[in-house]
């Protein structure tokens, strides 16, 4: 997603916010890891907001500036300011103006809508037309994107807010102050966000949740994607195991992990993600489609999942359903420990599968 729309001024917008992507996906997983049983606790105990932001200060999404990881620096977007002056002169042209907290605040949260409204153009919405979008922001500013995402089975629809939120899981990025949508919060959604008590969410505006009155400034859009090589079963299913500690899953105990690769090459991450209400439960094959849908990667050719506490495990109906729609031509894989990985075409995981081919369709 382009930072640039919600600005009007770029100080450098020549650089490609999308090379800011994790380049050891697989040690990534395994320091998270490490800082769990560092804790002395369970990774799907109740969490906390605090918890996660010493794992999230290393196991970014954005590597590190100046990195070997970093090709390229992410764009850095910001308003336009008069410099203070280096003589330390006072004068109305050499000051640099005054901007109070609350000032910032609302000019950041003018920023997240304008983000939110951009995410909604990605929306996959074929039988209500209805786009929404939502965006998370991080503590260092960076930003992640979600989109609805339909499905002829309607109660398998994604919205906005659970895209993104299961996104962020996915990377391992819960570092999280802020979160805007496109549209005026659904009751459903307000609730999504208050069943966190953890978090302490407040709503300043009807399309706004935060946790702190002070946000930092929206700087850059994370890609979440991995690098790596999954041309074969194995190394995708290598992969999946090893994002399957990023889910989150308190109320199963049964962490799942799913490696998506599209014909651009692109190498998204999915982890199921639960919540109180189990209708907003998301599936970890259902967050990785559902992150390529948001940021528009194209056609997906491989999916690879993994049960991690059961070697035979295959995909929920619900998945099946929605990998029918958003990933027809695809090829799923599926881990086996102790085997080479199972393959079969997504085709064959839902035969007379629903098509919803005689729907009511929205004409855009």
């Amino acid at each position: 997603m382009a930072l640039e729309g919600a600005y009007e001024t770029a100080s450098d917008p020549q650089n490609d916010p999308n090379e800011a992507v994790k380049t050891d996906a697989c040690a990534h997983f395994a320091d998270a890891s490490a800082w769990y049983r560092e804790r002395g606790s369970n990774p799907h105990d109740l969490y906390r907001s605090t918890d996660f932001k010493s794992v999230a200060s290393t196991n970014s999404a954005i590597p590190a500036r100046g990195s070997e990881d970093s090709q390229r620096t992410p764009t850095r977007l910001h308003p336009v300011r008069d410099p203070r002056s280096k003589s330390g002169i006072a004068g109305p042209s050499t000051r640099q103006p005054y901007i109070s907290p609350m000032q910032s605040f609302h000019t950041h949260t003018d920023i997240l809508g304008r983000l939110a409204a951009q995410a909604a153009l990605s929306s996959y919405v074929p039988y209500s037309g209805k786009k929404q979008g939502a965006v998370l922001l991080l503590e260092d500013g960076s930003v992640l994107q979600g989109c609805r995402v339909e499905n002829a089975s309607y109660q398998l629809t994604i919205g906005a807010l659970d895209n993104v939120w299961s996104t962020a899981h996915a990377i391992g990025r819960m570092d999280v102050c802020a979160v805007a949508s496109s549209e005026t919060w659904s009751k459903a959604d307000r609730a999504f966000l208050e069943a966190m008590s953890s978090f302490g969410w407040t709503f300043p505006t009807d399309s706004l949740a935060v946790l702190s009155e002070v946000l930092p400034e929206p700087l850059e859009s994370i890609q979440p994607l991995l690098q790596g090589d999954v041309s074969e079963p194995a190394t995708g299913a290598e992969l999946a195991r090893s994002s399957a500690s990023m889910a989150w899953v308190p109320e199963s105990d049964f962490p799942v992990g799913c490696i998506v690769r599209t014909e651009s090459g692109h190498i998204v991450p999915g982890v199921n993600v639960e919540h109180p209400d189990w209708h907003r439960i998301i599936c970890a094959e259902r967050n990785a489609l559902s992150t390529i849908v948001a940021y528009r990667y194209g056609a997906v050719t491989d999916i690879h999942v993994s049960c991690v506490k059961d070697p035979g495990g295959s995909p929920c109906g619900a998945c099946r359903q929605v990998m029918v729609e958003l990933a027809p031509n695809a090829s799923v894989w599926l881990d086996r420990p102790d085997s080479p990985p199972t393959g079969m075409p997504v085709s064959s995981l839902l035969p007379g599968s629903f098509t919803g081919r005689n729907l009511r369709r929205h004409v855009t």
